[in-house]
């Protein structure tokens, strides 16, 4: 079967888990094992402590000067335990959130930005289930489950990765082919989905590139694969985390003459 081993930075104090940094996918016959190695950029591993920013604990306010960070809030653990029953209570948690933004203020600090990476879905009478027989199953957890390689269903097949950035620059390589025009797409943050990458930069030559290498464009956009093209033709932006989210920057530039953002 196959899985897909993945590899996080810890905390200082190695508690809780941090960010994933590395992964892939690893196919082993029935009694194999292997040893898995991964490499992992140095900037991925830099702490923003580093950069002199503070730590505030749940109840400190701080001085007001510099740059701090906090984490408050369980909206996270209160949507997996109520589910769709979150809605309901949503008001008071925001309330919280909003009564600690208000101390941050208090306390002389300028601003206070906030920044969360979760999201619900509801939908009246629930998500639509599938049944998916067990013996085509590789693993299976929570609201979702992988097929085994070789084996094929009719159902709707979603692929594992999603790197929105990337995704758009590839379908932009595609487009502008043999043109003289090269888009950029990458996010402020410095990670693009789940790789490694803050995004990409592509030209009118990407797909000319990557089939002269054999890469499939159609199906790494089918599969929302995109990193594994852009990464093997250089076309990837490594930044590394940069500490902020602002939005995403999209920038086209036509060697004729002018720009597009």
């Amino acid at each position: 079967g196959s899985d897909v081993p993945q590899l996080y930075l810890l905390r200082r104090n190695g508690s809780t888990l941090q960010r994933l940094v590395g992964f892939e996918r690893v196919t082993l016959a029935p009694g194999e094992s292997r040893r898995v190695t991964m490499t992992v950029d140095p900037r991925l591993l830099a702490d923003f402590r580093d950069g002199g920013w503070k730590v505030l604990s749940r109840t400190d306010n701080g001085d007001g000067h510099g740059n701090a960070w906090c984490e408050f809030g369980d909206i996270d653990g209160e949507g997996h335990a109520r589910g769709w029953k979150l809605a309901k209570h949503i008001d008071p948690l925001l309330g919280e959130v909003a009564e600690r933004i208000n101390s941050l203020l208090a306390a002389g600090w300028s601003s206070v930005k906030v920044v969360t990476d979760h999201g619900w879905l509801l939908m009246p009478g629930k998500l639509p289930k599938i049944d998916v027989a067990s013996d085509l199953m590789d693993t299976q957890w929570g609201r979702c489950a992988s097929i085994k390689p070789g084996a094929s269903t009719g159902e709707r097949l979603f692929p594992w990765f999603w790197n929105a950035n990337q995704q758009f620059a590839l379908a932009c390589a595609s487009a502008i082919e043999g043109e003289p025009i090269t888009v950029l797409s990458c996010g402020t943050d410095g990670i693009d989905g789940n790789t490694m990458a803050a995004g990409a930069v592509v030209d009118g030559t990407t797909c000319t590139r990557a089939r002269a290498l054999g890469l499939d464009v159609d199906r790494a956009l089918r599969e929302f694969d995109s990193f594994s093209v852009l990464s093997a033709l250089g076309c990837t932006v490594v930044t590394g985390p940069t500490g902020t989210n602002v939005r995403d920057v999209r920038i086209l530039v036509h060697d004729g003459g002018g720009a597009g953002f």
